[in-house]
């Protein structure tokens, strides 16, 4: 890494070398930013803007400086390896393989990368729903399958339902932090905890994620729930409509996006606040038991700790945000039939390895049929 901004040419900051080419100055920052999102490369040798009048010949990838140009066999070499993002020269002794690392270039990779398993997992899903299709409609009879709409498919729940005591005791202690948080209430130094009876250990949540549960504000982020995918405005008919048979698509699915709750049930001080100010609560120990008392006895494996095998174990006015707003792709479809209303029927179906990373072709376990 250059030990001058590549833009002014001014000595870089001991902090700011080896992690960036150009300096702390915003000019800097967004002509180097210009040219590589204009697809413009960097001299491979010395990281310097490469613009064609500086090319020798127009073709190479250094600029025309001697001291460049003097690399041009190490550059040009058949295994010589380039950054994808800026084009500079990556030695084997770096490490690098793919992008350098210059921090533009690392977090442009990194949306790079991004794009391509989003892309990946829809064609992924794809397939699998039209496999799931094709083998529904071997199912059917000759006489109705051309007369039947064409389905929409959801993912399959097919974990089996356990009590989860040592997850719910590591739970509960995390929602009592929580519950404090929301209150600004500090709680004592802890102490051991003891042990818990059948019937208090049936109250208790925990964590399989360790310390990326939720400890205070920041609501827990997951890949699978986006904001891509949340509730969009709707008239109040369709609205009433689409949450009737959202709520039958889930009964049917059993609920396979609430395992992105986990641990945490994406519950953090902004929503305990809430509640214990519509219920005028004052106490942690108290807060914390109002979301405990709605934990079933037995919750799906691996799942978040509030679901159960009637579905989410919360009122809904007490889940996260994300929880109720949250569309997945075949809820999405659901949502464009109510709209277009083509059809008076639709047909759900719950399938596995719709949304998992398997190999196997998926298998439809149930199906609802939903009169609009």
């Amino acid at each position: 890494m250059t030990s001058h901004c590549v833009i002014c040419s001014q000595p870089l900051s001991t902090t700011w070398a080896g992690n960036s080419r150009v300096c702390s100055s915003p000019d800097c920052e967004r002509a180097y930013q210009d040219h590589l999102n204009r697809g413009g490369k960097l001299c491979a040798a010395c990281g310097r803007p490469l613009h064609q009048l500086l090319r020798h010949p127009a073709s190479s990838p250094l600029c025309s400086r001697r001291e460049c140009q003097t690399q041009t066999l190490l550059v040009s070499r058949s295994d010589a390896s380039c950054c994808q993002i800026c084009g500079i020269y990556l030695s084997p002794l770096s490490g690098m393989k793919g992008h350098c690392n210059d921090r533009y270039c690392r977090n442009r990779m990194s949306t790079v990368l991004a794009a391509r398993d989003t892309q990946r997992r829809q064609a992924k899903r794809r397939k699998s729903e039209e496999l799931a299709l094709a083998l529904w409609q071997t199912e059917q009879t000759p006489a109705t399958s051309d007369r039947l709409p064409l389905p929409i498919v959801l993912p399959a729940n097919r974990h089996s339902l356990q009590d989860e005591t040592q997850r719910k005791q590591i739970f509960r202690e995390r929602l009592l932090s929580i519950a404090a948080t929301a209150l600004e209430v500090e709680l004592p130094p802890a102490t051991e905890a003891e042990p818990s009876s059948p019937e208090t250990a049936a109250a208790l949540p925990t964590d399989s994620q360790g310390d990326t549960a939720p400890q205070g504000e920041t609501e827990p982020q997951s890949e699978e729930l986006s904001d891509e995918h949340t509730l969009p405005a709707l008239d109040a008919i369709a609205a009433q409509r689409f949450s009737e048979l959202a709520a039958q698509g889930c009964a049917t699915c059993r609920g396979h996006c609430c395992y992105c709750g986990g641990d945490h049930a994406f519950l953090t001080a902004e929503v305990l606040r809430r509640i214990a100010k519509e219920e005028q609560i004052h106490q942690p120990s108290e807060l914390a038991k109002r979301f405990l008392d709605f934990m079933p006895q037995q919750t799906f494996v691996d799942s978040c700790l509030f679901h159960g095998e009637l579905g989410c174990g919360l009122p809904r006015h007490m889940r996260a945000n994300i929880c109720n707003d949250y569309l997945c792709p075949g809820l999405q479809q659901l949502q464009q039939h109510c709209e277009a209303q083509t059809s008076p029927t639709v047909y759900i179906l719950a399938a596995t390895n719709v949304e998992e990373e398997l190999d196997s072709p998926p298998q439809v376990y149930s199906q609802t049929a939903l009169e609009r």
